[in-house]
């Protein structure tokens, strides 16, 4: 009984802290490169954690692959359409 209550406390903690990635497609709202953050339209925000796209532009349709930590999304990769 007593592995199973401990197997469970070990998911509990550990689950919760597994991030998962998910993808946001959208039309650029905003975009600033030198503080690497993309704004779409619907509100959605993202920091980029590696270099952009060259065509990343303002009125551009694109998808964010994304993760959130701590009520941030950081991008590891954006698509421009």
């Amino acid at each position: 009984m007593n592995k199973i209550l401990g197997a469970a406390l070990v998911a509990a903690l550990v689950l919760p802290s597994v991030a998962f990635a998910a993808d946001k497609a959208g039309k650029v709202k905003t975009w600033v490169a030198a503080t690497k953050v993309v704004t779409l339209e619907d509100g959605t925000s993202c920091t980029l954690s590696a270099a952009a796209p060259a065509t990343l532009a303002v009125g551009k349709d694109v998808t964010l692959t994304y993760t959130t930590a701590n009520n941030v999304n950081t991008c590891s990769a954006v698509a421009v359409k």
